[in-house]
């Protein structure tokens, strides 16, 4: 018999708590995070207000046990942001490449 393991986390959801802001307003952001995968996993969460500039909102760390889901809130605070701006927020996971070459399914 042949087992098919996987290592998946994904972000299954971001939403924000406003669809626009004043300059210089806070937003709650929530970012959901699955494991599909076999093996509990530590995973890093970047969030974006704008990825291909690079622009970080911020970033967590989460430990998920297979098939488990958790929601993340991260604050934006807009100071700075050029009024008008219409920003696309992104989440992206990480886990560390080589972190369950070792491990059994759980």
């Amino acid at each position: 018999m042949t087992f098919i393991l996987s290592d998946d986390v994904a972000v299954v959801d971001v939403t924000p708590y406003r669809n626009w802001v004043y300059e210089g307003w806070s937003v709650n952001i929530n970012v959901t995070v699955a494991n599909l995968g076999n093996f509990t996993e530590n995973a890093t969460l970047d969030l974006y207000y704008n990825l291909t500039a690079g622009s970080k909102i911020g970033t967590e760390t989460v430990s998920l046990s297979p098939n488990e889901t958790e929601t993340l809130t991260f604050t934006w605070n807009t100071t700075g942001i050029k009024p008008g701006l219409s920003c696309a927020i992104t989440a992206n996971a990480t886990i560390p490449f080589d972190s369950n070459m070792n491990q059994q399914p759980v």
